[in-house]
């Protein structure tokens, strides 16, 4: 009978079995460093490209709803502490189209006028403050979102989202028709805003009347036409 040769080290000792797990686990928290490096370089690509186009000057579709001044006074208080991104930059609004970059503002104009012609007023009721993450940053946001009225914000914008604004369109991204009040890094702020909003059993009322096509350059927005709803 053949005799088997024993190819382990018979003097492998428990200190060597230490010193061999030891570099495992070096060897394994090098390469998962390198994989968050490689990470966070990505996460940083991508932020500065968004910090890039938000100072770079865009369209976009707003509407600036009717509400009742209590409700207005109401809304910028909460803004005022909660909403650091664009408190400063324009009134409580709907957005319905959301930044474009790379078009004429005429044929933007045009477009606008032509898709929203025949479309009428309409009201609605905001009654629930919900959570929700930003695609492009950081950032967590506290909306405003209405339940009656809530289907004619959604038709309004899929109806400017077609011919040449179809492109513009990002089906990655569920649209939900709010009014913005407040923004945080901080998703547990977020949350503890939107519970006690919501345990304020809130109801505002409003009309949607108007759509401001405006440019945003540099965090600051201008109104370069109004256009007026057809009346009821």
């Amino acid at each position: 009978m053949t005799k088997v040769k024993n190819h382990f080290n018979t003097h492998y000792t428990f200190a060597d079995f230490r010193k061999s797990l030891e570099f495992i686990r070096f060897y394994v928290s090098t390469e998962v460093n390198k994989v968050k490096g490689f990470i966070k370089k990505c996460e940083s690509i991508v932020l500065n490209k968004y910090k890039l186009r938000r100072h770079s000057m865009s369209l976009l579709v707003l509407s600036y709803p009717e509400i009742w001044e209590k409700d207005f006074e109401w809304i910028q208080k909460i803004r005022k502490e909660y909403d650091e991104l664009y408190y400063k930059v324009a009134g409580p609004h709907f957005t319905i189209v959301f930044p474009v970059f790379n078009m004429e503002p005429d044929i933007f104009i045009k477009h606008i006028k032509n898709m929203s012609e025949n479309i009428k007023t309409f009201d609605f009721t905001m009654r629930c403050a919900v959570i929700v993450k930003d695609s492009f940053n950081e950032y967590s946001h506290v909306f405003l979102v209405p339940d009656e009225g809530y289907s004619h914000i959604v038709k309004l914008h899929d109806r400017l989202y077609t011919g040449l604004l179809l492109p513009e369109l990002r089906l990655d991204i569920p649209f939900i028709p709010h009014v913005g009040v407040g923004n945080s890094i901080s998703p547990e702020t977020c949350k503890s805003l939107a519970d006690r909003l919501n345990q304020e059993n809130f109801a505002i009322l409003g009309t949607v009347k108007d759509l401001d096509i405006v440019e945003y350059n540099n965090d600051t927005v201008k109104t370069i036409e109004k256009i007026a709803l057809a009346k009821i």
